[in-house]
């Protein structure tokens, strides 16, 4: 009795909740005492299934005494049918469940069927084990869906699922192979999910959570394309996934998605992710001219906004107001680097262009923690300023120009015997920025050939950081 938190039956190992006004649960009344008990319980309350024992017999009644709505359909008031073991298939099809719903802790043996039911307020299978195929289809929940916990034993297929709030499938484990078409108007959290046969999502929600997912199989997150007809929004909402921290993103591909306030740190195989679909997209540098447009992950915009350079801090933002630890440079560029890959093996080479850059940029931030002048971090904010760390050929032509039109006037200044104008030095400058091989021909002075001789270097070596650019952003 303790154990159950309720006055259970008489019969000897049975935990079913005792019929009001008995001592034994509605599956261990005689059948006369049921039928009138059945008939009285049904009219204002379904509590007395909490670990009842349900077979085929019992199941039948209570869907033959259930009342009827005036549109004809069986309504069933504040279900609780808490650790109940429903031996025999379970079709509840058009039911309407008004108040409370509670199936937490139940067992279904065989199969069950929710197809178009409607759900007054949450929907609760919390630890619910589905042992048999279970369909959801059509069904409508104007509060929560809670199916934390739960397990499936066999495949699921369930089509337009509308949900009014949030969907919990936190710690839901499914051996064999998920597919829902989900409406939930709020959050849908996966948070230790375990879809070991695969799933397949299409999702309408404002914000998904896929901390501690795994995934056995090949899996599908995407936008799902429909609402019934009542209910569907004035204007497109594309789903928000905001954290895979300590999830295992092999085998997963993300379509359609916005990605802009996503925390990835601490996920694992993020460079297997695969991301797909014209509307995913992340975050962007500030719209100033400080900075280059690329992609900048929401940890980025965290980073600099709370521990970057000082005088920058304004220009960027927490995402959404996030709270929490800021991850270090370090860790950034380790995610740019694997998201990097992630493109890269999807043979998407311009793609992963601006994942390079936040690499670099991570990498050029850790340098300078270890001390102003530190070699690494010269080295990579020249490569930085001359080409955009090779993705910016604009950079490195428009370098190239200013050192050959400063190079033209120092030779006709210093560089040349007098009697030589700018269109001599101009030349000059031209061919010792264009010639590693030959120097150019003409009488110098001894600055002269310190000009020519660091021109012959300097101007390959930016010609071919802007080739590398120009090919960075064709390549397939």
């Amino acid at each position: 009795m303790a154990t159950a938190g309720w006055e259970t039956c008489d019969e000897d190992e049975c935990i079913g909740v005792r019929a009001r006004g008995t001592s034994a649960c509605i599956a261990h009344l005689e059948p006369p005492v049921r039928d009138d008990v059945l008939r009285m319980l049904l009219d204002s309350s379904c509590d007395f299934l909490r670990g009842v024992t349900v077979d085929s017999n019992l199941l039948v009644w209570l869907l033959t005494f259930a009342p009827t709505s005036d549109d004809g359909r069986p309504v069933l008031t504040n279900v609780v049918a808490t650790l109940a073991r429903f031996q025999a298939d379970v079709d509840f099809s058009s039911f309407r469940f008004q108040g409370t719903a509670s199936f937490s802790g139940a067992t279904f043996e065989s199969a069950c069927r929710f197809v178009g039911a409607e759900f007054h307020r949450s929907a609760t299978f919390r630890g619910a084990r589905f042992l048999g195929h279970v369909d959801f289809s059509d069904t409508v929940i104007h509060a929560d869906l809670n199916l934390a916990e739960a397990e499936f034993a066999k495949s699921l297929s369930w089509k337009a699922v509308y949900v009014g709030t949030s969907t919990n499938l936190t710690g839901v484990t499914a051996h064999e192979r998920a597919q829902a078409d989900i409406i939930s108007r709020d959050k849908m959290v996966l948070h230790r999910s375990n879809w070991l046969g695969g799933v397949r999502l299409n999702v309408q929600c404002r914000q998904i959570s896929l901390d501690g997912a795994a995934f056995g199989k090949p899996s599908l997150i995407t936008e799902g394309d429909w609402w019934p007809s009542k209910l569907k929004p004035a204007h497109r909402q594309i789903p928000q996934l905001i954290s895979t921290r300590d999830a295992d993103l092999d085998n997963l591909t993300v379509a359609d998605l916005d990605l802009s306030a996503c925390r990835f740190n601490g996920a694992h195989n993020l460079d297997k992710l695969r991301i797909e679909g014209k509307w995913s997209s992340f975050a962007r540098t500030p719209a100033t001219f400080r900075w280059a447009k690329r992609i900048a992950i929401a940890e980025e915009h965290l980073w600099r906004a709370e521990l970057g350079p000082w005088r920058n801090r304004k220009s960027w933002s927490r995402p959404d107001g996030e709270s929490g630890e800021v991850p270090k440079p370090q860790q950034l560029a380790q995610i740019y680097r694997r998201l990097r890959k992630s493109r890269e093996d999807a043979k998407d080479e311009p793609g992963a262009i601006d994942f390079y850059y936040g690499e670099m940029e991570m990498r050029r931030a850790s340098a300078r923690t270890r001390g102003f002048f530190n070699v690494e971090h010269l080295i990579l904010s020249l490569y930085w300023l001359t080409s955009g760390y090779g993705t910016r050929a604009w950079r490195a032509f428009t370098g190239l120009l200013s050192i050959i039109l400063v190079a033209s006037v120092l030779f006709t200044i210093w560089g040349m015997p007098p009697g030589n104008g700018w269109p001599t030095g101009l030349r000059v400058a031209l061919e010792s920025a264009t010639s590693l091989l030959r120097a150019p021909a003409g009488t110098f002075t001894a600055a002269g050939e310190w000009f020519v001789l660091v021109l012959r270097y300097l101007g390959p070596v930016l010609l071919a950081l802007g080739a590398l650019a120009l090919r960075s952003r064709v390549k397939r």
